[in-house]
Parts: C-alpha cells; sequence; structure tokens
C-alpha cells in the first residue's frame, strides 16, 4: 500500500497538469511539484528550447487564478532556487538562471486576496531579496537579466472572485486497507494511459479509484463495494 498510493498521488499530479487550469485550489500542489522535480534535476549543457519543454513539463501552463497562500507559496520556492542559482557557477548556474525565468512564467495572472492592498509587499519582498544575494555573489549579465525579468513581470492583479478554501485545509485520507486487485491492475494500465496521452483513460480509472477510496474511508466495507461505470456501495 505505501508504494501504490505514491504512484497513485503522482499520476493524479500528471492529470492536474495535463489538464485545463480551472481551479484555483490546484495552485499548489502543483507549484510544490514542479519546485521538487525542478530541483532534483542537473539541466547545465541544456538548451534554452529544452529547458522551456523540461519547465512546461514539469509546472504545466500558467495558472490564471491562485489563492494568496498559493502565490507566496511559489515566490517562496522561486527565492530558494533563484538564489541557489546565483551561487553555482559557469555552466550549471547560466542553465538554472535560464530556468528560473521560464519558471517565473508560471506566476498565476491574478490572485485572491484578503487584503488587496498587500498585493505588491510579496512580489516586492522577493525582488529585494534577490537583488541583495545578486549584490553579494555580483552580478552577471545573465543575473541581471533574470532580475529585468522579475522587474517586468511585476505582482498579479487582484481577481474579483471570492477566495476559495485555503489549499492548507485541504484533507487527504489513506485506506486502511489494501487498493483491491482491480485497482492496482488499473494503476498500470492509467501509466500506459498517461504515456499515450489518453486523458480520458486516464481520468476515468483514476475516478474510479479515488471514489473506492473515498468510500473505504467513510467506513464502507471494502466487501460492499461494487465497481462499476462509478463505485457505489452494493446493495443487498
Amino acid at each position: 500500500m505505501r508504494l501504490v498510493l505514491p504512484f497513485l498521488v503522482s499520476l493524479c499530479l500528471i492529470l492536474l497538469a495535463a489538464s485545463p487550469p480551472a481551479r484555483a485550489d490546484h495552485c499548489k500542489w502543483r507549484f510544490a511539484e514542479g519546485f521538487q522535480r525542478v530541483t532534483n534535476r542537473p539541466i547545465a549543457g541544456m538548451s534554452q528550447p529544452q529547458i522551456a519543454d523540461m519547465v512546461e513539463e514539469m509546472f504545466g501552463a500558467r495558472q490564471p487564478v491562485c489563492e494568496e497562500a498559493a502565490y507566496r507559496f511559489f515566490l517562496s520556492q522561486f527565492n530558494t532556487y533563484a538564489a541557489a542559482a546565483f551561487h553555482q557557477k559557469d555552466a550549471e548556474r547560466e542553465a538554472m538562471l535560464l530556468c528560473a525565468q521560464e519558471i517565473l512564467q508560471r506566476a498565476p495572472n491574478q490572485v485572491f486576496y484578503k487584503n488587496p492592498a498587500a498585493k505588491v509587499s510579496a512580489y516586492k519582498q522577493l525582488r529585494s531579496d534577490l537583488g541583495v544575494i545578486a549584490a553579494e555573489v555580483g552580478v552577471t549579465p545573465s543575473i541581471q537579466a533574470l532580475l529585468d525579468a522579475l522587474d517586468r513581470l511585476g505582482p498579479p492583479s487582484v481577481s474579483a472572485k471570492p477566495e476559495p478554501m485555503s489549499e492548507d485545509a485541504i484533507q487527504i485520507k489513506v485506506p486502511m486497507v489494501p487498493l483491491p486487485p482491480w485497482a492496482v491492475i488499473s494503476l498500470y494500465e492509467i501509466q500506459d494511459h498517461a504515456q499515450r496521452k489518453q486523458n480520458g483513460a486516464v481520468m476515468a480509472k483514476t475516478a474510479l479509484i479515488l471514489q473506492w477510496m473515498k468510500l473505504v474511508t467513510s467506513g464502507t466495507p471494502p466487501e460492499n463495494i461494487k465497481v462499476g461505470p462509478k463505485p457505489a456501495p452494493a446493495t443487498k
């Protein structure tokens, strides 16, 4: 079970990245997955088009609207990545700085704010922090290019929509019983569908497994769950 669930979660994140960005409460998941993957990827020697494709694959399309907490999370992770790039040397630094410029384009267009007056504070803090680090290590042309890109981007606009549920409050319940054989087989099928970019099949089979998990964690005995187009408790 410990090996299967991370696989399922990874596939769900792949599905989210491939789907149209429609919900603000998925922003933080995308950012967390993207920064984790890009931080662990050596990129020295990669061309700008290769780096752009890599960032697109890891982060997905730019999100039109995000919650304030997700935006602040993005800025914090970007600060860490850019600062690490500033301290690298030679080819790795140049590649990471190109990557940072690509990542910067994944900042949301609009953000939900409880206090609209605070919309520029987090952005200004990031710009100030990176400016200080740049001065410490020495401003090279590639570092200046990133700072210029950050200046051009500016803070996001304020969304007029009501604030969604906090992403930090999302609860994920893990079943205490193993996945049934049909679900394990479906995971391998989902992996194949994902490689073939068959998003419809990925969504359908992932929905079956997630629905089974929701029923189990809500107290329905596994033996009472009948698998069909949509899993539901079996009727006696």
